[in-house]
């Protein structure tokens, strides 16, 4: 009864004391509000599908179709099911474990007359049970399922990625289409211009240098189309590789030319604070710190005495039929205390180890959460001055295009030099792509902001984001 009675008392003391730290999420400060904007609150729904706000079906029907069937997606959420896997190893270790053998044994000994030959048979069992006295069980599972839950953390962060990826290579797509069709523009104009040289070259009214030199403005126009047509076909092999299928499989459902959809005028940012909660990369460095805290633990109960119960069985007979027979049964059974004494301090430096990398995680934790804010902080100043180019580069083009037909009647009439018609419409086309280049980097810059924020992985109805994405 007193050995039962001290079994039952390590058992209640297993379950409740594990030696090492105890996990707290640091405090992390932040500041009330990013640079030059009013705090307001955003949840992770509200930017978790953040493309719909561009107001383009298309771009929001591909980033679903990138998340539901990307395979670089596919691959991490196997991941997740090794470290689901690695839980339930980890809690394996609050059972026994039993182990069964057999065995048969022909014994003939050579060159010894009268000894018969023997036959044993044999039949064992054993069973080992550790009591977690100090919790190095207990924070084993801890280890695995904080590891787990950053697994998780790490595939949403995949996620932001993909939709951030994805929405970056339609909009490409549509500015290389967009481009393409002011090269055309570009060329028509070009031509007529290329028309009206050499008519006045034919009449006598201008030298050869003229259709010479609108001949040089308009194949030079021109050449610019094939690299467009090469950047189109790359943006569609991209994106349809992006949603798991072969490089070609959207060319034609995307082979009408299409323009940029029009920058969003509200942008959803939050406070800093809302990083924390929104960013997966964090999350997961936050939930790689509290698997650490666990593996110090576990490093500090190695260094307490370990106790488990065994017993073990065997029978031996010389005949099967006889396996059971009492006189064949032997059998032990009692606690097992093992002691660390001497280990070189081995067990010591252990602990002190896993307690470097625990403050090492941390600073990477800190550190994580100040370049999240720095590339908000950067996106939302991009966002803002790509701004103020759009509107200074579209009053240029504006400009341009009525120096192109003023020069052109005064050409016409007589009142100037071809050099202005010529000067003239290269500002124009080289403004109207420098127009359509900036209105694409203003997008560019609206999706890396929200990449930043974190957004993209908190799916609301109807989203797309894997069932397999999930700690439980």
């Amino acid at each position: 009864m007193k050995s039962v009675a001290l079994v039952a008392s390590a058992v209640v003391l297993s379950a409740c004391s594990a030696v090492g730290p105890d996990y707290d999420r640091p405090e992390i400060d932040t500041p009330d509000a990013f640079r030059d904007r009013d705090a307001s609150a955003v949840s992770a729904a509200e930017i978790a599908r953040w493309w719909d706000a561009f107001g383009d079906p298309e771009l929001s029907a591909l980033v679903g179709e990138t998340l539901a069937g990307n395979l670089d997606l596919e691959a991490a959420v196997r991941r997740i099911d090794a470290a689901r896997a690695a839980v339930g190893i980890a809690e394996s270790d609050w059972l026994p474990t039993v182990d069964a053998s057999g065995g048969y044994v022909r014994t003939r000994p050579f060159g010894i007359p009268n000894v018969k030959t023997q036959n044993q048979w044999s039949l064992g069992g054993s069973v080992a049970w550790e009591l977690d006295l100090f919790g190095r069980i207990r924070r084993s599972v801890e280890a695995a399922t904080a590891t787990l839950e950053a697994e998780v953390e790490d595939v949403r962060g995949v996620q932001v990625a993909l939709a951030a990826e994805t929405a970056s290579a339609y909009l490409e797509l549509r500015s290389l289409q967009e481009r393409l069709a002011i090269a055309r523009s570009n060329v028509a104009s070009q031509e007529q211009s290329q028309s009206i040289t050499a008519e006045r070259f034919r009449v006598g009214m201008t030298a050869g240098l003229d259709p010479a030199q609108a001949d040089l403005n308009l194949f030079t126009t021109r050449a610019s189309i094939p690299g467009l047509r090469v950047g189109v076909r790359r943006a569609r092999h991209r994106l349809a590789v992006l949603t798991g299928r072969d490089p070609r499989a959207l060319d034609e459902r995307l082979a009408a030319e299409g323009s940029l959809p029009a920058a969003p005028e509200t942008l959803m940012v939050g406070i800093p604070a809302d990083l924390l909660q929104n960013r997966p990369d964090v999350r997961a460095a936050e939930r790689r710190l509290a698997a650490q805290s666990a593996s110090v633990g576990v490093a500090v109960a190695a260094r307490y005495p370990a106790l488990n119960l065994t017993g073990s069985w065997d029978w031996l007979a010389t005949d099967p039929s006889g396996i059971f027979d009492d006189a064949t049964e032997t059998g032990s059974v009692g606690p097992l205390l093992s002691v660390p004494i001497f280990n070189a301090g081995r067990l010591r430096l252990n602990v002190e180890s896993e307690e470097a990398v625990l403050q090492q995680l941390e600073a990477s934790l800190r550190s994580q959460v100040l370049v999240a804010q720095e590339e908000v902080e950067n996106a939302l100043v991009a966002v803002a001055q790509d701004r103020l180019e759009i509107d200074l580069l579209g009053e240029a083009a504006r400009a341009a295009e009525r120096t192109v037909d003023l020069s052109l009647q005064l050409y016409t009439s007589g009142q100037s030099d071809f050099q202005d018609v010529l000067q003239a419409e290269r500002s124009l086309f080289s403004l109207q792509d420098d127009l359509a280049v900036s209105r694409l980097t203003l997008l560019l810059d609206m999706v890396e902001l929200y990449r930043a924020l974190g957004g993209g992985w908190a799916f609301g109805d109807g989203g797309t984001e894997p069932s397999a994405v999930s700690a439980e």
